[in-house]
């Protein structure tokens, strides 16, 4: 690296790695991004994003969020800004199978539904290829007396950067070098819940549903949850049955699935949950455990290393924020980087910014991982908690046979929650973030 010059390196070219490479590549910041794999990938199928997300995004290059509402699917009108109806799964006492609890409203242009490679492929496409790496694994990184980050590969390579920005998900091999292998902090853990998932063509779902394959649903049943969303333009729909799991024991995350099981799980479900899982291909049955990060430390950077997206808060799926927790991330470090570069760039006789970026000093780095962790902290660990309380709510929903006040109270509470993730301006906090950089750049 030159002398002065500045980089910073992104771990990990999931959905939160591509989102920052961008942003940070809008604005002139050098970076590189370093993938493991030998392409851009993620496990998943369907994804859904929020108006922060979509907001976040819009920041980070108004072209994509453009695109992303362009691309994503909505549930037949009038229920388009509608983010799902939440359903009786079976018969309770007076209630019908399918009688609505609640209809949860999302703020325009409402919750959008897209398949998470369609997402993945926007943002490659986004990114100058000259600005990553594909096949290196991280291995580890050292910090040196100079200010400078050393970052070690498997293939026996090795690159230098400023900074090392950790977005290599839940299974964050930087986590687990900041902390400590066997530190609690670095490992995920089961969250007591498992379930089966899959993509149905409408189709065919479509045969035994009607229309309503084509709006977002939450079914509450017996012992467990069941929701289905359409995704790849109404071509599909995302499937996913959650029930409580508290004796899993095995290492992997992914198993095949128990017919036997699946079919016990459902069988006192009403006619739309037998139905809709009825659909799933019993050859391919995968069960699928949920894990999340319940140990966290009291800060989430080291000196120039700093962990965002799912290294830092990966959660459960219930609230569909986690991702956009990501992308908030993302938008949230790349303004403050930008408003502390721009602190380094001299200008020239005319007063025009130069394009040289010379290195930041200690201090200013310093200060801005710490104003983006003093904005982000506080709102990513609350709807982690949010998401983990969500599946509890919603698997224990129908056992506890809710009437009246006490279920008026349960209704505002989720829609309160809900209202709470959807509600934030993401400009604001980026303004609240770059002061707060100053602020302690002051201080220094």
């Amino acid at each position: 690296m030159m002398e002065n010059s500045f980089k910073v390196a992104i771990i990990g070219g999931g959905l939160c790695g591509l989102a920052l490479a961008i942003a940070l590549q809008e604005r002139n910041v050098p970076f590189m991004l370093y993938e493991s794999r030998s392409s851009f990938t993620e496990i998943g199928a369907g994804l859904t994003l929020n108006a922060p997300a979509l907001q976040s995004l819009s920041l980070i290059k108004p072209a994509l969020g453009e695109a992303v509402i362009q691309m994503a699917t909505r549930s037949l009108p009038p229920y388009e800004v509608s983010t799902m109806h939440i359903r009786y799964g079976a018969d309770l006492r007076d209630h019908k199978e399918g009688d609505v609890i609640f209809e949860l409203a999302s703020p325009p242009p409402g919750m959008l539904f897209v398949h998470r490679q369609d997402v993945l492929s926007l943002l490659v496409e986004a990114l100058d290829p000259e600005n990553a790496r594909l096949n290196k694994k991280f291995v580890s990184y050292r910090q040196r007396d100079d200010g400078l980050v050393d970052i070690y590969f498997a293939d026996g390579s090795e690159e230098t950067a400023n900074m090392l920005v950790a977005c290599d998900g839940i299974h964050s091999r930087v986590r687990e070098v900041m902390f400590g292998k066997d530190n609690p902090i670095s490992k995920p853990h089961f969250n007591g819940e498992g379930g089966y998932r899959g993509v149905i063509p409408m189709e065919k779902l479509e045969k035994s549903l009607g229309d309503e394959a084509h709006q977002s649903q939450l079914l509450l049943g017996p012992g467990g949850f069941l929701l289905y969303y359409p995704v790849s333009g109404g071509k599909n729909v995302n499937c996913a049955a959650w029930f409580k799991n508290d004796d899993w024991d095995c290492e992997d995350w992914v198993v095949p699935g128990n017919k036997e099981q699946f079919e016990s799980q459902y069988k006192s479900w009403g006619s739309t949950a037998r139905k809709i899982l009825d659909s799933f291909d019993r050859e391919k049955l995968m069960f699928w455990t949920i894990h999340h990060f319940v140990h966290q430390p009291d800060s989430f950077h080291d000196s120039r290393v700093i962990l965002l997206g799912d290294a830092a808060h990966a959660m459960a799926p219930h609230q569909g924020a986690g991702a956009g927790q990501g992308v908030e991330d993302a938008i949230v470090f790349a303004e403050v980087l930008d408003s502390m570069i721009r602190k380094t760039r001299g200008s020239d006789n005319n007063g025009n910014e130069s394009h040289m970026t010379l290195a930041p000093t200690a201090g200013s780095i310093a200060a801005a991982l710490q104003a983006v962790e003093n904005t982000r902290k506080p709102r990513f660990l609350e709807v982690q908690r949010m998401s983990t309380a969500a599946g509890k709510r919603w698997a224990e929903f129908y056992d506890q046979v809710m009437e009246g006040e006490e279920l008026s109270t349960w209704v505002q509470s989720a829609k309160d929650q809900l209202a709470w993730i959807f509600g934030v301006d993401m400009a604001n906090d980026v303004n609240i973030a770059i002061a707060r950089f100053h602020e302690l750049v002051a201080m220094s």
